[in-house]
């Protein structure tokens, strides 16, 4: 029996466009010691606390709601600061809503890019527009690959960006497994981390670590 497969997360942020090359070497590391209490990646953003409407224009506080940067501190003493690019968004069917038996999950631009900036969320979709331009959209895949897509046009965000003298940081983890028989498997780690400033991809660090097992239960 030969499978393979593969899985990864990618996230970004924005950082002030004089931060970039630190930010992009720290990345890496900081999410490789990353659990579900740090500040880094929001794991769960908005379950049931807030409807989907009011994102990104409600003053009532919300814990997932990114209104503006926060800041982490390094192990070796220095701060990174990060303003998250998006929020996610799950509504639990059955549980709060029986109209409908299968939740809704969403991801959609931060509460800082949409008061920062003209964007609007358009009702009858899953979109967001500058004025008359489509400029944003949200697209999940199907089911059984648990991902979702988030798509920016690249002229609006290089204006955005621009005006908020801000760059915008990638970094992606993930994993590849292959199993030869049912008691041989191995896995690959790998992970990088990129950059977006003044219309410009960059790369930054990547990192690529093999185990092996020969034990499988």
């Amino acid at each position: 029996m030969n499978s393979d497969r593969q899985f990864y997360s990618l996230h970004s942020w924005l950082v002030p466009s004089a931060a970039v090359s630190a930010a992009v070497d720290a990345l890496p590391v900081e999410l490789k010691d990353h659990s579900s209490t740090s500040d880094l990646t929001d794991s769960n953003g908005h379950i049931d606390c807030c409807y989907f409407g009011e994102l990104g224009w409600r003053e009532v506080g919300c814990a997932h709601q990114h209104d503006g940067p926060f800041m982490i501190t390094r192990s070796d003493g220095t701060t990174l600061t990060l303003t998250p690019t998006v929020e996610s968004y799950t509504w639990e069917g059955v549980i709060w809503d029986c109209s409908i038996e299968e939740s809704v999950h969403a991801t959609l631009p931060s509460t800082f890019i949409q008061r920062s900036s003209n964007l609007r969320w358009r009702r009858d979709s899953a979109t967001w527009s500058d004025g008359d331009q489509l400029v944003m959209c949200y697209r999940p895949t199907a089911a059984e690959y648990h991902g979702e897509l988030f798509a920016v046009r690249e002229d609006w965000l290089r204006g955005y960006l621009a005006e908020q003298g801000m760059a915008l940081i990638l970094a992606v983890r993930g994993q590849r497994d292959h199993q030869d028989s049912p008691r041989e498997y191995s896995w690959t780690e790998f992970s990088l981390s990129s950059s977006y400033d003044a219309g410009t991809l960059l790369d930054g660090n990547a990192a690529i670590v093999s185990r092996n097992t020969a034990e499988v239960s």
